[in-house]
């Protein structure tokens, strides 16, 4: 009985480990700063969220294998909101946030498109593996939904696209939500041709 006890308090501890490893505690900060520009490489995707890490990985290796283009930065920009939309028709670009002086050569095999300046609220996350994306979805979106309404600008406005980058040297995921330009860039990125 006591060593099953014992195995009991291991898996708890281990469990409760994990959790605080991968972010499960990590307290949501959320600032507002001056964003951008970011240069966008990437593919639509439309359908679940979690299924677009495929995507992302074809668009960071054929840039790395077949361009000799390393980005240590991924990026997902989120469009619709998963509790209001049908997984099937969920819209996201995604793909690699590459210096301007990299983009040619590329055009015609991507989409691209230039994330300007702007004004964001913003929220790090720490990245330690696959995990820390659900737990940053868990933790950050809702304070960041929250924060978002508090700006007078924008309490009006139901639906925010927000970007997830994937800063792979820093160990980071940065949530963007630009305030000043959503409308004009977003809808241009994600219904471009």
């Amino acid at each position: 009985m006591k060593k099953i006890r014992l195995i009991i308090i291991a898996v708890i501890v281990l469990f409760w480990a994990a959790l605080t490893y991968y972010g499960m505690f990590t307290s949501v900060e959320i600032t507002q700063a001056q964003k951008g520009p970011y240069y966008l490489v990437y593919k639509e995707h439309k359908g679940d969220y979690a299924k677009v890490g495929p995507v992302m990985d074809e668009v960071y290796y054929d840039l790395r294998n077949n361009k000799n283009i390393f980005s240590a930065k991924g990026f997902g920009l989120y469009y619709d909101n998963p509790e209001e939309v049908a997984k099937e028709n969920l819209r996201s670009v995604v793909g690699c946030i590459v210096p301007l002086a990299k983009i040619d050569g590329i055009e015609g095999d991507y989409k691209i498109a230039e994330f300007p300046s702007s004004k964001a609220v913003v929220s790090t996350f720490p990245y330690r593996g696959t995990l820390s994306f659900i737990m940053a979805v868990i933790k950050v979106y809702p304070k960041l939904q929250e924060h978002l309404q508090t700006i007078e600008t924008l309490k009006e406005k139901e639906e925010f696209a927000i970007m997830e980058i994937y800063d792979m040297e820093n160990n980071i995921i940065e949530f963007v939500a630009a305030t000043d330009v959503q409308d004009s860039v977003f809808k241009a990125i994600i219904n471009q041709k």
